[in-house]
């Protein structure tokens, strides 16, 4: 059985759609009441995604952090597999959102927990509710118009992260880095969406 959390979220939502429903439990922030067993796999997805959830510190923390050590331990005490999605942003200087997922990565690689950690770039579909979707749908300024973007749409980050996990994946104990598709700028993105 695949476990996942953030299926309320933009990318888990998405990915949801592309596997066979029988497949997943949708679960929420913290693991509880689930019996995993060594064949299970445990997704984490859930994470805030924008500015607006970043302004809750406290949240963002526990979210991030305290929620994500506490899945990590059931799912090390099952012997499962854990697959923990993180981001492009470990590679950015003075990022909060980065240091939270590089801190989990590194935890992982000593903890003897079967994992593998998804180096996700910005993923964009006009589905998407926040971040610069939801900023060009609702008016950005004429000056970031020209401002570069290097993303994947989420139909071909699906696409991709199925045939790397599922039903299961076939190495352990790696990064996974998806490549970005497109280089545009923020005018043009408003145009291949049409927003």
């Amino acid at each position: 059985m695949i476990y996942i959390n953030g299926t309320s979220g933009f990318i888990a939502g998405n990915f949801l759609k592309v596997i066979p429903n029988h497949s997943i439990t949708p679960v929420g922030r913290r693991l509880k009441n689930h019996k995993l067993n060594e064949f299970d796999i445990f997704i984490q997805m859930a994470s805030p995604s924008d500015k607006y959830d970043f302004e809750k510190t406290e949240e963002t923390i526990i979210s991030m952090l305290d929620d994500v050590y506490h899945n990590i331990d059931l799912v090390k005490k099952a012997k499962a597999t854990f697959i923990f999605a993180s981001s492009e942003a470990i590679y950015e200087d003075n990022n909060r959102y980065g240091a939270f997922k590089i801190a989990i990565m590194r935890y992982l690689k000593h903890t003897g927990v079967k994992y593998i950690n998804l180096i996700i770039p910005r993923v964009y579909g006009v589905d998407r509710p926040k971040g610069l979707m939801k900023q060009i749908k609702d008016g950005i300024p004429e000056k970031d118009l020209n401002k570069i973007i290097k993303f994947i749409d989420i139909k071909e980050f699906c696409e991709i992260l199925k045939k790397e996990i599922y039903p299961r994946p076939e190495k352990l104990y790696q990064d996974i880095t998806f490549n970005t598709s497109y280089t545009m700028t923020i005018k043009q993105i408003k145009e291949f969406y049409k927003l």
